[in-house]
């Protein structure tokens, strides 16, 4: 290496390449930097660009990243932060010049986690802002200046797409925001990188075509007071971008596990959530034996008397935090040479240099708690197994360094990082969240339960086993793991007697079941007590292959039919037969609610029913909104946009409630 001794700390051979690799610039901004004098009047009148994202799985924030990295790069005065900080006053402050927003659509249609909040004030703004004058709605944000990307996935979720983006566009320009471009919409089915790419170059463009253009008129003016006092005097927020280590740093010479965390209360999030230590109490099989495939039941307790079961209810979601395979961990050792000393990151490395590399890391601020100390650094072997995502695809900051250093492209993360400096590449990679799933069991019954298929995929670079199915199946009875609970938007009717229809198809049925078991308990309330209302009728639509190899929990319904917490429960077997012997035409769930449209129309429409739909996102629950729309339109006597719309107003009225993934 040549001297770098005269270079300040930030130019240290082991700076990390997610600051030091080259710029990707399109042609359309080349030599197009923001003046000296251009950024210091900026700086000193208008303020800051204030990037915030709002991410549930870390692409938006992966985005938002790269578009901080390539505006610093181009001299323009810009700041990162999470939407969990964000409130609509934030909007409003004096030292932002312009405010940008890139926030995905999770679920169904809603915003992210660490975005929730900042969504919800933004849409609730009224006449009276947080201040205490009040604000008319159209002037709240006057004279402020936007721009938002929003993340979606038009195959999957096409009624939904881009629902999160769309609104907070409107609502801002409602406020008084003005846009500096129209809605950046990327679609994940498709090619949302070439979507965020162009949208990048037009953003940073008008920026600097907008901030060139405040800096001439304001040229010889005085320094803005409240610029001066809000931002030139406080210091900008450069945590994710500097080298500086304020706590003395060690390197863990054992596994540090989420189980560590938990026990010493080191858990960092800024969501509420409720974190808890679980002990597997039951696993058992729910497909034949003979089948190619696995679904496991899997029945949770508190691991001691000192722990306790996180609080959720029924419809609600649990995240389990997962270890990559041994398999995989050894395959990223041999890769990066640490298989003869997986406690052991190189002779020539420190603790500060390894805390520097992984500072990004630990920097994230994707959707879920996570566990890690900011003193003590995790050894390889922990690394891999519990820290980094290596099995799930490269990030986007990942693919544009291996496109900027003339590597090949890669599906995997683990492949990806291999084609880069060793550790450096580590700053570019993702930290492993956790996975979410229905939870399949009411509260009362004091478990929690999950339903769970292990995953397989082909990402092209051989099969990948899905890391939290297949963590999940490898546990015996008497394991310990780590899960918090997380709230969803399907929820329980808070007045019993109204009809419910569950809809599902495969490990659909897990947040089914739960309503099923909450029904159960109304229902023993009901025979003990004349004031409890009675339940409605609920009926389950349930889509598996065959009765002998995938009807899941057919005999606990049919035990819920015989004590009457379900009044109907109508299996469809993909293969027309209860065996699965193959017939001319298969039968999908869509098929038979389309048959029995006007029942379920009466339901809804005169009984004040409610449907629940669980399944694939483009599969069944695509299947049977398609098939709703055409029933509302026969029996409702709708246009095909007016029977969209009802579908959409029953949505907002808590009738129409879909948990799809």
């Amino acid at each position: 290496f040549r001297s770098v001794s005269t270079l300040p700390l930030l130019h240290r051979w082991w700076r990390p390449l997610f600051y030091t690799s080259t710029t990707h610039v399109t042609p359309l901004l080349t030599g197009g930097y923001l003046c000296r004098r251009s950024k210091e009047i900026v700086h000193r009148h208008l303020g800051t660009v204030a990037v915030r994202f709002g991410s549930q799985t870390g692409t938006a924030e992966d985005f938002a990243s790269i578009l901080v990295k390539a505006g610093k790069d181009l001299q323009m005065p810009m700041v990162l932060s999470c939407l969990q900080e964000a409130t609509i006053e934030s909007l409003r402050d004096s030292s932002v010049a312009v405010n940008i927003i890139v926030i995905s659509n999770y679920g169904n249609g809603e915003p992210p986690d660490n975005a929730a909040k900042f969504y919800q004030s933004v849409l609730s703004a009224g006449g009276e802002s947080q201040s205490q004058s009040p604000k008319p709605t159209d002037t709240l944000l006057a004279g402020r200046h936007h721009a938002i990307f929003g993340l979606g996935n038009k195959r999957a979720y096409p009624e939904r797409y881009q629902k999160v983006g769309r609104c907070l566009e409107a609502q801002l320009q409602q406020l008084g925001s003005t846009p500096l471009l129209p809605l950046g919409e990327g679609d994940d089915s498709a090619d949302i990188e070439g979507d965020f790419e162009a949208w990048e170059a037009a953003i940073l463009q008008r920026l600097k075509t907008w901030l060139s253009e405040q800096a001439d008129g304001m040229e010889g003016q005085p320094k803005s007071p409240s610029t001066s006092a809000n931002h030139r005097d406080k210091p900008e927020d450069t945590s994710r971008y500097t080298d500086t280590i304020s706590v003395p740093i060690t390197i863990a010479t054992q596994a540090w596990t989420p189980f560590d965390a938990l026990k010493q209360q080191v858990v960092h999030c800024d969501l509420q959530v409720d974190c808890a230590s679980l002990r597997l109490e039951e696993k058992h099989s729910l497909r034949a034996s003979w089948s190619p495939r696995e679904c496991w039941h899997f029945s949770l307790g508190p691991s001691d008397t000192d722990s306790h079961l996180p609080t959720f209810t029924a419809g609600d979601h649990v995240g389990i935090y997962a270890a990559n395979s041994p398999e995989t961990v050894e395959r990223a050792l041999d890769l990066f040479h640490l298989s003869e000393h997986p406690h052991q990151w190189g002779d020539d490395l420190n603790a500060t240099d390894m805390a520097t590399i992984l500072a990004p890391l630990q920097a994230q601020r994707r959707g879920g708690p996570f566990f890690w100390p900011q003193n003590l650094i995790p050894d390889p072997l922990t690394f891999f197994t519990w820290w980094c995502d290596i099995v799930g695809p490269p990030t986007a900051a990942l693919r544009r360094a291996l496109r900027d250093a003339g590597a090949p492209s890669h599906s995997t993360a683990l492949h990806a990082l291999a084609e880069l400096p060793f550790p450096t590449c580590l700053s570019l990679a993702s930290r492993l969240q956790p996975r979410l799933y229905s939870i399949s069991s009411a509260p009362h019954t004091q478990r929690l339960d999950m339903t769970v298929a292990r995953v397989d995929t082909d990402l092209g670079e051989g099969v990948h086993a899905g890391v939290s199915s297949t963590y999940l199946a490898s546990l015996s009875v008497g394991d310990v793991l780590a899960a918090y609970t997380r709230a969803s938007s399907m929820r329980f009717p808070s007045d019993s007697s109204r009809p419910m229809v569950l809809i599902a198809a495969g490990t659909g049925i897990a947040p089914l079941r739960s309503l099923w078991q909450e029904r159960q308990r109304r229902l023993s309330e009901h025979s003990s007590s004349d004031s409890s209302p009675p339940l409605g009728e609920c009926i389950v639509y349930f889509g598996c292959n065959a009765a002998n190899e995938d009807y899941y929990y057919a005999d606990e319904m049919q035990q819920c039919l015989q004590e009457g917490s379900l009044s109907e429960v109508i299996p469809v077997f993909t293969y027309g037969t209860e065996t699965g012997s193959a017939s001319q035409k298969l039968t999908f769930v869509q098929d038979i609610i389309a048959q029995q449209g006007q029942r379920l129309y009466h339901i809804v429409h005169e009984k004040n029913g409610i449907l629940y739909v669980c399944g694939a996102a483009n599969g069944m629950c695509s299947g049977v909104r398609k098939a709703l729309t055409s029933i509302w339109m026969d029996y409702g006597k709708l246009s095909a946009e007016e029977a969209e719309l009802e579908l959409i107003r029953l949505e907002s009225q808590g009738q129409y409630q879909e948990d799809c993934f």
